[in-house]
């Protein structure tokens, strides 16, 4: 379901008034602002845009993630990464955390 406490969040680490996110929605900050409050919820077009705008990912949105991914804000390989990650066996998955780790641990 949509949360509006995630919408607003994004807004204000963006360092954006309403009015600014509602311009370039095409909206007025009334109508904005009825999205950060729950008295409205975005459709699918507005939503679209909300995550273009701030940026955000959806399922951060719609609360079917605990964390903000915005596919804008990740790279080619790591999307790829991402999403071939759940088709991997667990001894591919533990091998590559383990490379990660030991890449992390020497600076690489």
């Amino acid at each position: 379901m949509f949360t509006p406490e995630r919408l607003k969040e994004l807004r204000q680490q963006k360092r954006v008034t309403q009015s600014c996110v509602a311009a370039d929605l095409n909206l007025t900050r009334e109508a904005y602002c009825q999205y950060e409050s729950g008295r409205r919820r975005p459709g699918l077009e507005t939503l679209i845009q909300l995550c273009k705008t701030l940026p955000a990912s959806s399922d951060f949105l719609l609360d079917l993630s605990p964390v903000n991914l915005p596919a804008a804000a990740l790279s080619q390989q790591e999307l790829f990464i991402l999403s071939h990650l759940r088709s991997l066996s667990q001894d591919t998955l533990d091998l590559l955390v383990f490379i990660v780790q030991q890449s992390v641990k020497r600076g690489l």
